[in-house]
């Protein structure tokens, strides 16, 4: 039996329309080798836009984090944001240490990687507490204002108690007990010297100009001790949640090196 030439074919005119109809969804052929031993490829369909992944920090779920984020990314990204119970910038950075060939590039917001017990003995210094969880994990109104004053630049003096008292019910009861255990048992701020390795990818810092949880001179050495492809970005006028306080300019300096992906 002769062959048909494609150009002749039915079948073939078919599912050239077929794969038209898959790329204007938006997705894309792609493989993926599953077993290296048996050379085993799997060939499937799926997006054809590059994958972010936004990491929150300790505290609120992610949803309370990153809503600006996710309705400015979603439409140029495949964006997941997952509810994580530790830092969620040392998460980022030990993913981008350990996968390097999986993790295109990082950055890391406002996250005390390098934090040393001096550091730690500063910030419950300008806290006024002699515990760490009662400024991670506040569990009265005063502890909250406290919190909210050392990472937000304007200040909202003005809240009533009885929302503040939600927000500590609402925000920071679930999962306490496992937190509490995270706070105690982790290495950071325990000693003076920073177990950070240098990472491979091009890295950027972006760094709130008046943070007070973690202060500019943290990020300035985080710049060192990464490598040589960091860049540190300071927002003006932002502290510890620059994504929250001056969220259009936190994205589009976030989208920047992401457009090179």
């Amino acid at each position: 039996m002769l062959p048909i030439p494609s150009f002749f074919s039915l079948v073939t005119l078919w599912e050239t329309y077929l794969r038209r109809c898959f790329t204007a969804s938006g997705l894309s052929p792609r493989a993926v080798e599953v077993d290296s031993e048996t050379k085993t490829i799997i060939h499937f369909w799926g997006p054809a836009k590059p994958s972010l992944v936004l990491v929150h920090g300790f505290g609120p779920i992610a949803i309370w984090q990153w809503r600006k984020q996710v309705q400015f990314f979603a439409p140029h990204f495949n964006v997941y944001v997952p509810d994580l119970l530790f830092f969620g910038g040392f998460v980022a950075y030990r993913m981008a240490e350990m996968w390097p060939e999986k993790v295109d590039k990082v950055v890391i917001a406002s996250s005390g990687l390098n934090l040393r017990k001096r550091d730690n003995e500063g910030l419950l210094k300008r806290a006024g507490l002699e515990k760490i969880e009662e400024l991670m994990l506040p569990t009265n109104p005063g502890q909250l204002r406290t919190l909210v004053d050392l990472a937000v630049f304007k200040r909202l003096n003005m809240a009533p108690n009885f929302l503040l008292i939600d927000i500590i019910n609402k925000l920071y009861s679930e999962n306490r007990k496992e937190k509490m255990e995270l706070l105690k048992g982790v290495t950071l701020g325990k000693d003076d010297n920073p177990h950070i390795s240098r990472l491979q990818q091009e890295v950027l810092l972006l760094w709130g100009e008046h943070d007070q949880l973690f202060p500019l001179e943290m990020a300035t050495e985080l710049k060192q001790l990464l490598g040589e492809k960091v860049k540190l970005e300071v927002m003006k006028n932002t502290s510890h949640v620059p994504q929250i306080e001056a969220p259009l300019r936190f994205n589009n300096i976030v989208k920047m090196p992401c457009d090179t992906i």
